[in-house]
C-alpha cells in the first residue's frame, strides 16, 4: 500500500511536459462524454398542407399558444409592393445590395417579418413597425424586448422566425458541399451512414444545429466544431421539409413549444414554392443556369457552408 501511494507520488512529481499529456488526454476524455456526442433529435418531417398554413389574422393564436413561430417564405413570394413596408433607412440599405437577389431578399423578409408582427403589435400599418440591429447583427423590433428574432436564408427559401426568448434559426437546402470540416465536427460521430445522400443530409442536419447555436449566442459557427457545450447550453428541433430542405431552431429554454408554418400574401395571391423536390436551379449546370441564379447560389453556397464567412448572421 505504501509502495502504491510513493507511485502515485511521483506521478504527482511528473515534469510539466509530462501533465501538459495528462491534461490533453482529460481533455479528450470530456470532448467524448455524452453531453458531447450525443446524436441530434432527428428532424421532424414537414411539407406544406392547408393544415400548416397559417392566414395572417391567425397569428395572435398561434402567438399564445407556442412560444416560438417559424414562418417559411421564398423569392417568388416577392412583389414590388412590398417596396413600400421599408421604412427610409431601410430603402437606403436596400439600394446597397449589388444584385438583385439580395435585393430582394432583403426586401421580402423585411416586409413579411413587419407583416408578421403587425397583428400582434396592432400598429397601424406594417410599415410603422421599426426594426433596428444589435451589434452582432440581430435584428431587434424597437421598444420590444420581449420579442426575439431570428433569420435565415439558403438559396431561394426564407426563415423567419420570433420568439418569446432568445432563440436561433437556420434553414439548408440539401446540397452538395465540403463536409470535411463539419464531420471533424464531435456532433458528427455516432452518425454512420451509407448512402450518400443519407450521409448528405446528415451534415447538412448537424450543420443547421451549429448555425443556430451560434446564432442563439452570438458566435462564429466555425469556432463551434469542436465545441463540447452544443447539448449542455442549448436544446434544439429540427425540421425535414420534404426531404430537401432542413430547418433547426437553437433555445436556452429546456421545453419550448414551436411550430413551423407557412404563409400567402393576401391580395397577392403568392403562396411559398417549397420544394417538392430537387429544384430544377440545383438539377442544371452552371453553364445552364442563368446570370441572376448564378450569383444567387455563389452568394448562399460559398459564403455557407462551403466558406468561411458566416453569411446568415444577418439574423441575423
Amino acid at each position: 500500500m505504501q509502495e502504491f501511494e510513493k507511485s502515485r507520488e511521483i506521478k504527482i512529481r511528473f515534469p510539466p511536459y509530462v501533465r501538459i499529456k495528462i491534461f490533453q488526454w482529460n481533455d479528450m476524455t470530456e470532448m467524448q462524454s455524452p453531453g458531447m456526442n450525443a446524436i441530434p433529435p432527428p428532424p421532424r418531417s414537414w411539407s406544406r398542407t392547408s393544415v400548416n398554413q397559417c392566414l395572417f389574422e391567425e397569428i395572435p393564436r398561434y402567438w399564445k399558444d407556442n412560444d416560438v413561430i417559424t414562418f417559411l417564405a421564398d423569392l417568388e413570394m416577392y412583389d414590388t409592393s412590398l417596396y413600400d413596408d421599408l421604412d427610409i433607412c431601410e430603402k437606403e440599405q436596400e439600394q446597397k445590395f449589388k444584385t438583385l437577389y439580395f435585393k430582394k431578399r432583403f426586401t421580402l423578409s423585411r416586409s413579411l417579418l413587419k407583416r408578421i408582427l403587425h397583428p400582434l403589435l396592432r400598429s397601424d400599418n406594417p410599415s410603422d413597425i421599426l426594426l433596428g440591429k444589435e451589434k452582432k447583427g440581430r435584428v431587434i423590433v424597437h421598444c420590444r424586448p420581449d420579442i426575439w428574432i431570428s433569420l435565415s436564408y439558403s438559396g431561394p427559401y426564407i426563415a423567419i422566425s420570433i420568439g418569446k426568448q432568445k432563440i436561433g434559426c437556420d434553414i439548408e437546402v440539401v446540397r452538395p458541399v465540403k463536409t470535411k470540416k463539419i464531420e471533424s465536427c464531435p456532433v458528427f460521430i455516432n452518425y454512420n451512414c451509407l448512402k450518400d445522400r443519407d450521409h448528405l443530409q446528415r451534415v447538412i442536419h448537424v450543420w443547421t444545429i451549429i448555425e443556430s447555436y451560434a446564432k442563439l449566442y452570438d458566435k462564429n459557427p466555425y469556432s463551434l466544431l469542436n465545441s463540447g457545450s452544443l447539448f449542455k447550453n442549448a436544446n434544439f428541433v429540427s425540421y425535414d421539409i420534404n426531404n430537401h430542405v432542413i430547418l433547426s431552431l437553437a433555445s436556452e429554454k429546456v421545453q419550448f413549444a414551436d411550430t413551423l408554418v407557412w404563409l400567402s400574401l393576401p391580395g397577392l395571391g403568392k403562396a411559398p414554392n417549397l420544394p417538392s423536390g430537387i429544384p430544377e436551379d440545383f438539377r442544371q449546370t452552371p453553364a445552364l443556369v442563368n446570370t441572376d441564379k448564378r450569383k444567387m447560389h455563389r452568394g448562399f453556397v460559398e459564403t455557407g457552408m462551403n466558406g468561411s464567412s458566416h453569411p446568415n448572421h444577418e439574423n441575423h
